[in-house]
């Protein structure tokens, strides 16, 4: 496409639009250290027994969590719920019991969600005076509904494809078709289809902010209509998106039917594109910059590239029978179509390390999988635009004759309406993935024995009990093997002071009961220092646990017996 150089006043304008935004949600506002928070420590610690009732029960996150009326929730011995009063405070969650504990084991169940809108759950037992002789496992925390999930996945996938084609169409008009003998009906059919689309992008975004709220509360589909669903504190982010993707769409819109400059059509519609990039996974990946600034150059592209398809499919047509001004556009479109091609490449190879973090993720979480089929789905879009660029494009730059042209002209127009097709699918999964974490998921593990086991060596603490899962699943991995339930081991490393201690060697532990030995079985890794057996326990009684886990500068082997019920 042509260059564009803007004046001095709108490019003033548009930056103020775009970056007092960015600025005002940069890191000064949040410094996550990676895409999914974690539970980092807790007082009580996992496992504790305590000499006396605690006046309060402290989660600390490794960042800030946003979190619902029922954040954490405390039951007793019996599986009887203990009545709390919870705040929450940046990264740290608070629960005071509203009576005096009574002596005996506890359960708290949490349950907040990370900076990148995803759901966190799970459960920290201790012990007052001594263990309870046996523990009720509480009742399941959902962690999130399924319902809400797969129709905020629809939703923002609509979402996008509303968006994208209406900032798209209008950059399209503004640059693509500039200098070009168009006549009034044709951009005047192009502007309608971009109203139309930004009224689906808007309509899709009201849509989307109680599911959202839901979302990340785990509230069920039934209480969409709450007020809890609608808590600025919770949707605040998505309603100022929403709120810059309403005033970019409208001022371009209404630039275009003033008949006003390509700076002030294209550059409020590329705020809109932009206003996405302000929430989910990149608003929690550390350098928020960078990262965030990487989704922008990811969105322009898709812009460009989406809009340039749809407004191709829209003109070619009426422009077939001028194969002049068909080999410009075409020519035009070409050129950013490469440009954008290479953006998305690049600016999504740096997303996904950023995000997945390691190359096994691709394949261990939901997000991995379903982004490989949004890879793979861009082949085939860049597969079709190779074959336009190299077979039939010169056809019409090229062609001898008006009626050789004109042909050809045609020829590509049913070849982008595959292209535009495809990348539709591409935004419907785009919109999946924002719904789904990129860590593997951990279903909430609940003590379901007598007590849990601990035992304290000079540079750590180790924690055995015994957990049955509780069916709750966020889109990961089920963590079973083979879909197999039952009771499983559950160990967790601590060092002195209760903190999460990460060894520099996955653990090694064997397990046995009498003359039954499961010999070394294998862990899934939950958390830091947190490790979940993939082997069932197959028989009840008490089983002799051996662990020997890898530090700098030691090996510590602990023994110590769980009972299974």
């Amino acid at each position: 496409m042509p260059s564009v150089t803007p004046r001095r006043a709108p490019l003033a304008l548009l930056v103020a639009l775009l970056l007092g935004p960015l600025l005002a949600l940069g890191p000064g506002t949040a410094a996550p250290a990676a895409a999914h928070a974690s539970l980092v420590a807790t007082d009580p610690a996992d496992g504790a027994v305590l000499a006396s009732a605690p006046a309060q029960l402290t989660f600390t996150f490794d960042e800030a969590v946003r979190t619902g009326p029922d954040a954490v929730r405390l039951y007793d011995a019996a599986g009887r719920p203990v009545s709390l009063t919870v705040t929450a405070e940046g990264d740290l969650l608070t629960a005071r019991p509203d009576a005096t504990l009574a002596e005996g084991s506890y359960v708290a169940v949490y349950r907040a969600a990370s900076s990148d809108g995803h759901p966190i759950a799970g459960t920290v037992t201790f012990a007052v005076g001594a263990p309870s002789e046996r523990v009720v496992a509480p009742p399941p925390v959902q962690v999130e509904s399924a319902q809400v999930r797969t129709a905020l996945g629809v939703v923002q996938g609509v979402g996008y494809l509303g968006l994208l084609a209406a900032a798209g169409l209008l950059v399209f008009l503004a640059v693509g078709l500039q200098g070009l003998r168009v006549d009034d009906a044709l951009r005047t059919r192009l502007g309608l289809a971009a109203g139309w689309a930004a009224g689906i992008a808007l309509l899709a975004g009201v849509i989307g902010l109680p599911l959202q709220g839901a979302y990340q509360l785990g509230l069920p589909a039934t209480a969409l209509g709450e007020r809890a669903a609608v808590d600025p504190a919770v949707i605040g982010e998505h309603l100022l998106v929403l709120g810059l993707i309403a005033c970019g769409l409208a001022g371009a819109l209404y630039a275009l039917r003033r008949g006003a400059g390509r700076t002030w059509v294209a550059g409020p519609a590329l705020v809109a594109a932009f206003a996405p990039a302000l929430v989910g996974h990149s608003r929690a990946i550390e350098p928020v910059w960078l990262v965030v600034l990487t989704d922008l150059g990811h969105l322009a592209a898709g812009t460009v590239w989406f809009g340039g398809l749809l407004g191709l499919v829209l003109t070619l047509g009426a422009l077939a029978g001028r194969p002049r001004d068909a080999a410009a556009v075409l020519t035009r479109f070409s050129a950013a179509a490469a440009t954008a091609l290479g953006t998305v490449a690049v600016t999504g190879t740096l997303m996904a390390w950023r995000i997945l973090e390691t190359p096994s993720a691709l394949l261990d979480t939901a997000y991995g999988r379903v982004l490989l089929g949004k890879v793979a789905l861009v082949g085939v879009v860049a597969a079709v635009a190779g074959w336009n660029h190299t077979r039939l494009l010169p056809g019409v730059v090229d062609g001898v004759g008006h009626r050789d042209r004109q042909a050809a002209a045609h020829r590509v127009a049913r070849s982008v309406r595959v292209e535009a097709g495809v990348l539709v699918g591409v935004l419907l999964v785009a919109g999946v993935l924002t719904t789904l974490s990129p860590r593997p998921a951990e279903r909430t593990a609940l003590v379901a024995a007598p007590t849990v086991t601990r035992v304290d060596t000079p540079d750590a603490r180790v924690l055995a009990g015994v957990a049955t899962d509780s069916g709750g699943d966020s889109g990961g991995d089920s963590g079973g093997e083979g879909g197999v339930a039952g009771p499983r081991l559950l160990l967790r490393l601590q060092d002195p002071t209760g903190a999460p201690l990460a060894p520099v060697a996955p653990p090694e532990v064997r397990v046995r009961a009498g003359d039954l030995d499961l010999g070394v079985v294998t862990l899934r890794q939950t958390g830091v220092g947190a490790y979940l057996a993939l082997t069932t326990f197959p028989r009840p009684g008490r089983w002799d646990v051996r662990v020997r886990f890898f530090l700098p500068d030691a090996a510590p082997d602990v023994r110590l017996q769980v009972v299974v019920p």
